[in-house]
């Protein structure tokens, strides 16, 4: 049955444990049962970022990749994004930067950030 959701964050239960603090910020993506697992590829079919860190079978707030405003994302080791990048997510679903054809875009970075700090993304659903 179809619903309609007004806003821009959603709640999802999660499939494993998300509850760990460095959980917060990471991009998310469905599982086959609707559940929110962390993203683990650029190419993944993400739907947006953690806004808390729930526990197995929990209810988590996902700041969605289609919402009007803006949303973050925890920076990940694979480097520091420049404002006005592209950004996906690498295998542990931290923001890096994209231009390979194909890879999924949250957002483009409002501001720039370097490895473990949280910026502030554009939101997008664009593929590069």
């Amino acid at each position: 049955m179809a619903h309609y959701r007004d806003g821009g964050n959603m709640g999802f239960v999660s499939t494993g444990d998300l509850s760990a603090a460095g959980n917060q910020f990471l991009a998310v993506k469905l599982d086959s049962n609707g559940q929110i697992v962390l993203a683990s590829a650029a190419t993944d079919k993400i739907i947006g970022t953690l806004l808390d860190t729930p526990g197995t079978g929990r209810v988590g707030t996902v700041r969605l990749r289609s919402c009007s405003g803006t949303l973050n994302i925890l920076v990940g080791s694979g480097g520091s994004i420049a404002r006005g990048d592209a950004v996906t997510a690498d295998s542990a679903g931290a923001g890096v930067t994209t231009t390979t054809a194909g890879n999924q875009i949250i957002g483009y970075a409002l501001e720039a950030g370097a490895a473990g700090t949280v910026i502030e993304l554009m939101p997008s659903t664009a593929k590069v």
